[in-house]
Parts: structure tokens; sequence; C-alpha cells
């Protein structure tokens, strides 16, 4: 299996701009019709992560996985992707988002402070900047590897080319990035930070996901520590219908810890991160959307 990296983007701009198109013209109830189809193309067509979702789906579902728990997957991805470009558009009352702990959020806004929004490839990643765009009171900025994800940020910056300009790509050197993610901070902003997927060549820390040991990142928690800053860990689960489950929740509050501890508090980070997603997972399987080989991928820096 290869790494996420080296998988084709199959979400090609004429596609994505068609289904934005849709999305505004024709509304939701037609993208999940629209949804089915496409669902079907990757389906027949898409052999890497056809793989990877049967074998995350083996995992997750207390029975073997048929074709159709599959499809039901690829299906599920298409719908949340195709709500994403309502989100990006502002047509967020289409969608049912039912929020819960956003008062943390607030409340570091309320004092100035910014944070790490820690997100991950569970459900939606956009219905979480809701709390804060809609009345604009918390500048939001995310991390996105641009290089790695053109179509997606031209859609972006059609759609919301004012959360396009606030893109920080994930892409240039740790150090600029670094700097970049604590001037933002500084400013009281918010920064969208994904957890659960690494560059190549990124250190992880390996700990038991969903029977078997996962790679997870480092450095979203080790830059938390550094810059002191508080994170905030989000999971947008879609819950079928129109329905988005928003949760929030301040895992770690900015105290200084001492560099020879820094290791061992980002170990047992990601160690409760990961037992955490596992019970969301557990609970809403077809959410997963690390659509390549999540448990046998390694690193050079890895424990």
């Amino acid at each position: 299996m290869s790494h996420w990296r080296e998988q084709r983007d199959r979400g090609g701009l004429f596609w994505l701009s068609a289904l934005s198109w849709c999305a505004r013209v024709f509304g939701r109830r037609f993208l999940r019709v629209l949804c089915v189809p496409i669902a079907g193309f990757f389906l027949l067509t898409a052999a890497q992560p056809r793989r990877a979702s049967r074998e995350y789906l083996r995992r997750v579902l207390p029975y073997s996985p048929t074709l159709g728990n599959v499809f039901r997957h690829f299906y599920t991805f298409a719908l949340v992707s195709a709500d994403r470009l309502l989100l990006l558009a502002g047509k967020s009352q289409a969608l049912d988002l039912r929020m819960s702990g956003e008062a943390c959020v607030r409340e570091l806004a309320a004092r100035g402070e910014g944070c790490l929004l820690l997100v991950s490839h569970v459900g939606s990643f956009d219905a979480m900047r809701l709390p804060a765009v809609e009345d604009e009171s918390i500048p939001v900025r995310i991390l996105l590897d641009r290089a790695h994800n053109p179509h997606a940020m031209a859609v972006i910056e059609k759609l919301n080319p004012r959360l396009a300009a606030g893109v920080i790509d994930a892409g240039m050197d740790a150090t600029r990035l670094v700097l970049q993610v604590r001037e933002a901070l500084d400013r009281g902003e918010m920064v969208g930070i994904m957890g659960d997927r690494a560059a190549a060549g990124e250190a992880l820390f390996h700990t038991d996901f969903l029977a078997s040991p996962a790679g997870f990142p480092r450095a979203p928690w080790l830059m938390a520590l550094v810059l002191r800053a508080p994170v905030v860990l989000c999971w947008a689960v879609y819950s079928g219908a129109n329905r988005y489950n928003v949760t929030f929740r301040r895992v770690y509050d900015g105290h200084p810890v001492r560099r020879r501890e820094r290791q061992a508090v980002v170990q047992a980070c990601i160690r409760s991160y990961a037992a955490e997603m596992e019970t969301v997972l557990r609970g809403n399987p077809y959410n997963w959307f690390n659509f390549y080989d999540f448990w046998l991928h390694e690193s050079p820096g890895d424990n």
C-alpha cells in the first residue's frame, strides 16, 4: 500500500466545480441523489480506496463487511463532501448542525486567546467552523498542503475567498510553518490542524487503534506544547438525513510543560486521542475518510 501522498487526486477540478455549481443551484436534495452514481463510480474504479475501506470496515463493524457496506462508506463520503460545498458556499441553513461544547472556543476568543483546533478525517471538518464564522467573531485559519490539494484549493477560493486567503500552507518548511502558526495564535486566531494524517517521513507515535497499532503524527501536539497553545478537540459526525453532531472539548489549556517531559505528554495525548476517535467511530462507522492503509504506514522518526 502507498502512502496517502502518493495517491492520485481523484477529485478533478471539473467535477468539484460541477458539484459546487449543483450545490448552489439545486440544493442538497439533488446532491443526495447525485451522490449515488458518484459512490458507484468510485466503488468500481478506485481499487486502493476500496481495499482500504474494506480493511477499515473489517475492524470497526461487528461482522465481515460486504460490497454493500463499502458502497455505503463511499456514499457517506460523497454526501459529506457535497455538504462541505454547501458550507463553503454559506448555505449552512440546509443542514441541521447540533453543537455541543462550543462555549470553550468562544471563551478563548473572548479573552483574545488563539487555539489549535484539532480536527480529523472523521465526518466534516468544515462543520466545525460554523460557531466561529456565522457571526465572524472568531478568526479561523486552516492548515492545508496547497501543492497536494490544488483542485480543492481552487474550489475553496471560488466559494469562500476569505477562508482561502487565510489558509496556512502545510507544505512549507517546519520552521516557517511554526512561525506562521505562532503569529496566528498571537492574533487570537483559531488554527485548524489535522491530528490523524502525517506527511511522508514525519515522526509518528504508534498506539492501539481499532485492534492494531497505528501511527499518529506527533507534530500537532508537540507544536501545541512548544507554543503553549490551548488545544480544542472537535468531532463533526454525520448522523443521517441532514444532521451533524458537532462536539468541542478542550484537552490542553496551554500550561507550560518541561522540555524533558514533552515526549511523554505527547504520547499520552495521542493515546487519549486515538481512544476517543475509536469510540466515535464505533458509534458512527461510516464516518472515517482516510482511504489508505492507515495501519501499515510507518515513519523513520517512529518509536
